[in-house]
């Protein structure tokens, strides 16, 4: 009857076992950044796993950290694609059926929170 961590929550009428979801995104390259030749560091090479590539070491190579979470989605994925894998219209029905319901964005400046939760997706135009 629980979900997995990073499911979409269950049908109206139903409570979750699960109370907290962590969804990660990683959001693209600014054009800014890609003209100064910055690349991305963070990778999401499934759907729960996050890889980070900190700085080169001495030796020139980059350390890669690996984090897990209840989903993870990766710079390549659009807004909408985001947007129904996060569970983000039940939680909203949720939250109109009088359930309590909280999305939020969490991050450092110019880490892509207005980006995720504007629903704007500027590469689609």
């Amino acid at each position: 009857d629980g979900e997995e961590p990073g499911e979409a929550p269950m049908a109206s009428g139903h409570q979750s076992q699960n109370t907290v979801r962590v969804l990660v995104r990683a959001r693209p390259l600014l054009a800014a950044e890609a003209a100064r030749g910055q690349t991305e560091v963070v990778e999401c090479p499934d759907a729960k796993t996050v890889c980070v590539t900190l700085p080169s070491n001495v030796q020139g190579q980059g350390v890669v950290r690996t984090f897990d979470f209840g989903m993870a989605c990766g710079s390549e994925l659009h807004q909408a694609a985001v947007y129904d894998h996060s569970g983000a219209a039940q939680f909203a029905e949720m939250a109109l059926e009088g359930f309590p319901a909280t999305i939020l964005a969490y991050g450092s400046t110019g880490s892509g929170k207005t980006y995720t939760m504007s629903g704007l997706d500027q590469r689609d135009g």
